[in-house]
């Protein structure tokens, strides 16, 4: 860490903690809803039992490969994915953005929000298919949101939140 404070990458040596959660033999699962203003696009299920093991689902939870992580992939459990799947669109349309990654974590058949995504990393890893396809669902989201804000559609939640939202 000092060293990427060094390095200028980490900008301030702040630091929070958080409780770590466990599942049954491993950290929590990690849940990534790819986000698309009240659609799913795509879901990763990440898993760390020896090793980190990923596992993509398309919106109907059937498994896909996207041309990411192939080397680690399983195949995830669904266990809760449905539910999540349901709260995610719901955050999402609270959200005034096309797209957003949204990350929960499931610890002891308990789920936890975990963080929201604007840019997730290494996007540019998608397979041709998918990259295509992901685009197709950002500019389908553009033309959602445009329509709920041209209807009057106010962002109460985000707005409060933001509001109360300090950099330091």
């Amino acid at each position: 860490a000092l060293k990427l404070i060094d390095d200028g990458i980490i900008r301030r040596d702040r630091w929070m903690a958080e409780e770590l959660l466990v599942d049954v033999d491993s950290i929590a699962r990690d849940i990534k809803f790819y986000m698309f203003y009240g659609k799913v696009g795509l879901i990763l299920e990440t898993a760390r039992v020896s090793g980190i093991k990923r596992c993509w689902y398309d919106t109907d939870l059937n498994y896909v490969e996207t041309g990411k992580y192939l080397n680690n992939s399983f195949k995830g459990s669904r266990d809760q994915l449905d539910t999540l799947k349901e709260l995610a669109t719901k955050v999402s349309l609270e959200i005034p953005t096309p797209f957003v990654r949204i990350d929960f974590l499931i610890s002891e058949g308990k789920y936890y929000l975990g963080e929201f995504t604007p840019v997730p990393a290494n996007y540019d890893e998608f397979s041709k298919q998918w990259d295509t396809y992901l685009g197709e669902c950002y500019a389908e989201a553009i033309v959602r949101l445009c329509h709920d804000v041209a209807q009057g559609k106010v962002f109460e939640k985000y707005q409060k939140l933001e509001k109360g939202w300090s950099p330091t």
